[in-house]
């Protein structure tokens, strides 16, 4: 049974994180594995304000990430409220197809 997928299209602010994401993934070495695809996420998302989390302490000593940051991931570029450790399944989807699956997210492909 398929699950039932309900894209959204990214406000402004989501549109830069998911902007951001791409060029973050685009400067991984090739063969980047999963640890280092979910670092650059939260490097990404460390400098986005929305998505701090101030109780939360990263390993430089800043704020963490909030699980908005990837939650948003989910609900616009997978249809799901949740889904798997985003490291691990660009990872496994491939680098360049989830850069590609983040350009059809901002320009409105997948929630037509």
């Amino acid at each position: 049974m398929k699950p039932a997928k309900v894209y959204r299209a990214p406000d402004e602010v989501e549109r830069q994180a998911l902007a951001r994401l791409a060029d973050a993934l685009a400067a991984l070495p090739a063969g980047a594995d999963g640890e280092a695809i979910q670092n650059a996420a939260l490097n990404v998302a460390r400098k986005i304000e929305r998505y701090q989390d101030h109780a939360k302490q990263s390993p430089e000593g800043g704020p963490g990430v909030s699980v908005a940051f990837f939650q948003m991931i989910y609900q616009v570029l997978i249809g799901q409220e949740r889904g798997p450790r985003f490291g691990s399944f660009a990872a496994l989807y491939g680098v360049a197809e989830t850069r590609a699956l983040i350009a059809k997210g901002l320009a409105g492909e997948l929630a037509a």
